[in-house]
Parts: structure tokens; sequence; C-alpha cells
């Protein structure tokens, strides 16, 4: 039985991997402007959850 911490964190993953995945998909499509509200998402999770960013 996943416990309230994991579900937390794994809650966390899913949205940073799915935010990460809209940047690298508008990159590998060579758009030359990524949407910024995408990245501004992306910037407000590695703020928001700094052991994803932390090695």
């Amino acid at each position: 039985m996943i416990n309230e911490l994991e579900r937390h964190i794994l809650k966390q993953r899913n949205e940073l991997a799915e935010i990460l995945n809209k940047v690298v998909s508008s990159y590998l499509r060579n758009e030359k402007n990524i949407d910024p509200v995408i990245l501004s998402k992306a910037s407000e999770i590695i703020k928001k959850y700094p052991h994803v960013n932390s090695k």
C-alpha cells in the first residue's frame, strides 16, 4: 500500500514529467518559441520541488 508521502512524490514526478515532455516535444519540433506558459510552469515546479533539481 502506498503511503501519503509516496503518493505525493509520485504526483510530483508525474507533474514534472508531463511538463518536461511538453518542453522537449516543442524543442524537437524545432519551435523557435516554446510556449512561455509551459516554461513558466516548469520553472515553478523546479522551485516548488527543489529536490527534483538536486544531484
